[in-house]
């Protein structure tokens, strides 16, 4: 019974650090998040920073097994930490993105692009930015 109330005061903490971290969002988590959310990305829905095991991923997408991870310049300092993160979330069945803050801030039209070729939807869909049921 200890060990169950151990699990869920980890499970709470971990979603306590979620909020705090969607409210102090990078530029580049936040330019993003702006083409992502309510399924403007090739219909699409996404989730940001969210729990998953022992860390938070930057955006979800459930219905696609697709994470999105945006790098920067903590990450160049934090290798190890990222590739057990990546195996962790492989063993999950998730396909991993990861883009840097300059490909968003940048080229965000190509990321788009690549999250939809990645997702199997036709680029219509991204330029529409329509909604609904995934393609």
């Amino acid at each position: 019974m200890q060990d169950e109330e151990t699990r869920k005061q980890r499970r709470r903490r971990k979603i306590l650090y979620a909020r705090r971290l969607r409210k102090r969002m990078t530029k580049a988590e936040t330019i993003l998040w702006e083409a992502l959310r309510d399924r403007k990305c090739a219909g699409l829905k996404f989730r940001r920073q969210v729990a998953i095991d022992w860390f938070v991923v930057d955006f979800l997408c459930v219905e696609r097994d697709l994470v999105i991870e945006i790098d920067g310049g903590v990450h160049m300092h934090q290798q190890k930490y990222d590739r057990e993160r990546t195996e962790v979330l492989r063993q999950r069945r998730l396909t991993i993105l990861r883009f840097t803050n300059a490909q968003i801030i940048h080229e965000l039209p190509v990321v788009l692009q690549i999250i939809a070729s990645t997702c199997g939807t036709p680029l219509s869909r991204l330029a529409s930015g329509a909604g609904g049921e995934r393609g």
